[in-house]
Parts: structure tokens; C-alpha cells; sequence
């Protein structure tokens, strides 16, 4: 196992990138949960580490693609 980042790293409503793997990781903290996902914007393939975090959605600045960053979930454009 790997260690990339600590939970004092993450603050509330705040993610950070890393690379684990080959692959580039968002790693957060929203609505008190951790979160990771990969840095690709599902729609486009571009990096979504650029877009914001409002709540648990997290939106991709290209496209403004938004998704729960817990579920997976689709929120809307």
C-alpha cells in the first residue's frame, strides 16, 4: 500500500491531485466524507482538478459537467 496524502491535508470542501498508479487522483473532502476520484472528466476526457467544488458536486470547467463526487451521480450541466 501506498501512502499519497494525508487526511491533514484535506480540508473540508477543498480537494487536492496526486498520481498513484499512472493515474491522476482527485482527492477531497465534502460533506464531511473523503472522497477520490480520477482527475478525467467523464463527459470530455479533460482534467477536472481545473472545475470547483460546491457541496458534494464537483463541475468540470470546460463543459460545467457536474457530479456527486460520493455517488457518481450525474447533476447536470
Amino acid at each position: 500500500m501506498q501512502l499519497i496524502a494525508t487526511t491533514a491535508e484535506i480540508e473540508e470542501g477543498n480537494f487536492i491531485t496526486r498520481t498513484l498508479g499512472g493515474l491522476d487522483i482527485v482527492l477531497g473532502k465534502a460533506d464531511g466524507r473523503f472522497f477520490a476520484v480520477q482527475d478525467l472528466c467523464p463527459h470530455a476526457f479533460v482534467p477536472i482538478s481545473s472545475g470547483w467544488l460546491d457541496g458534494c458536486d464537483l463541475t468540470c470547467p470546460y463543459h460545467g459537467l457536474s457530479f456527486d463526487v460520493h455517488t457518481g451521480e450525474f447533476i447536470g450541466w
